[in-house]
């Protein structure tokens, strides 16, 4: 999957960052696109509801459709503090992080649902490239992730020496 990086029509016009819209009134980072949906959505969602309650079909009033509300867990919070004191490059590859920070950079190295207590540890958390991190979650093996970039060996190494803090801790 490639990432088309350029100025975001929203963010200040000296910084690059990963476009995930093209649209006629600009280019937008994947904060002010979900801004704009969230904006149209509001928009729209006020023009319902002239009139009666109940379907004019069934004649029963309609049911409002169940919405899971996540509860918060810090971790986008955690992100921040955590990318405010890096260094803004990558871990494996050192690649400068430029823009705002972006959710696909955060990269627990022990995965955060078996690795719960290790969630918000910051040693588990590294900044990668999106390619990096996609390259992670899909189906490469160790042996392929260094059969194309040997700076993975970083990861690797990382990986097992928290994997035996958790254990002992």
């Amino acid at each position: 999957m490639q990432y088309r990086v350029g100025i975001c029509c929203k963010c200040s016009p000296d910084v690059e960052v990963m476009i995930v819209k093209r649209h006629p009134s600009g280019n937008y980072c994947t904060y002010h696109n979900h801004q704009r949906l969230n904006e149209h959505k509001e928009k729209n969602s006020d023009n319902k509801g002239s009139g009666s309650n109940i379907s004019a079909q069934s004649g029963r009033i309609p049911r409002k459709k169940y919405v899971y509300k996540r509860k918060a867990t810090g971790e986008w919070a955690f992100f921040q503090s955590q990318f405010a004191v890096s260094n803004k490059r990558s871990f494996i590859s050192d690649i400068p992080l430029i823009g705002e920070l972006q959710p696909i950079w955060c990269f627990h190295v022990l995965g955060k649902g078996a690795f719960v207590k290790f969630r918000l540890y910051d040693k588990n958390l590294v900044f990668t490239t999106a390619e990096e991190h996609i390259d992670w979650h899909s189906n490469m093996t160790r042996a392929m992730l260094l059969k194309k970039d040997s700076r993975w060996q970083k990861i690797f190494d990382l990986y097992d020496k928290l994997k035996i803090e958790y254990e002992n801790g």
